[in-house]
């Protein structure tokens, strides 16, 4: 496939796709091609059922590798992925809570994937003793 109409050839644009078989060549994205992915991604994530950034990249022919290069090398595509997650994150909470997808999943996969939501309190199993957890039994039964 040629490249878009009134655009120089670049690397990979023979093989399709929007952006390029796996994304443009690093040094090849302008602002107004940052900006189009950035609005194309918040608009997949407001589709009724879509969830993953991983799926708005198989749409797009984008590999994973290269949609986290563009996060974290243009500060633009950055906000959009941010907005992008926001989205995200509302769609799990709300889901969940009207009882329109597992609560349980989807509070693994906020803290799996937002970092706000990881649990700083969670024990790890192999560092607690079989004393550390009569001690704290016998503590809670004086307390109540």
């Amino acid at each position: 496939m040629p490249a878009p109409k009134g655009h120089l050839k670049y690397k990979g644009c023979e093989k399709g796709g929007d952006f390029g078989y796996l994304g443009k060549p690093q040094d090849a994205y302008t602002e107004e091609d940052l900006h189009k992915l950035g609005k194309d991604l918040i608009d997949y994530m407001k589709e009724p059922r879509t969830f993953w950034a991983k799926g708005f990249c198989n749409r797009k022919g984008i590999s994973v590798n290269h949609f986290n290069y563009l996060i974290t090398t243009y500060q633009i595509f950055k906000e959009y992925h941010a907005q992008a997650k926001s989205i995200q994150e509302e769609k799990i909470i709300t889901h969940s809570f009207w009882k329109e997808a597992d609560g349980r999943f989807g509070e693994f996969i906020l803290t799996q994937t937002h970092d706000d939501w990881k649990k700083n309190n969670q024990l790890n199993i192999n560092q607690v003793t079989t004393q550390q957890i009569e001690e704290s039994i016998l503590k809670s039964q004086r307390d109540s």
